[in-house]
């Protein structure tokens, strides 16, 4: 899953490159993609999971979002 991870992320660096400097941390089992300090995405088993905000909500509505999830002790666990 690592090497599905960084494919993505170095993907989303290139297609993402007009946004600035994209750089990724390892955060909490998956990573975190920044641009200038503000997290906008994280990438978890290969997965591209973007950062929603409010003008995004009439789309989320009508197209509910996968949500992130991660697995601990082997028991499913939502952020937030």
């Amino acid at each position: 899953m690592r090497a599905l991870s960084y494919d993505r992320i170095y993907k989303s660096q290139e297609y993402l490159a007009s946004l600035g400097t994209i750089q990724y941390r390892s955060l909490f089992g998956s990573y975190s993609l920044t641009v200038e300090d503000t997290v906008f995405a994280m990438v978890a088993n290969g997965e591209l999971y973007l950062r929603a905000c409010e003008e995004s909500v009439p789309y989320c509505v009508k197209h509910p979002p996968a949500w992130l999830m991660f697995m601990k002790c082997g028991r499913p666990v939502l952020p937030g």
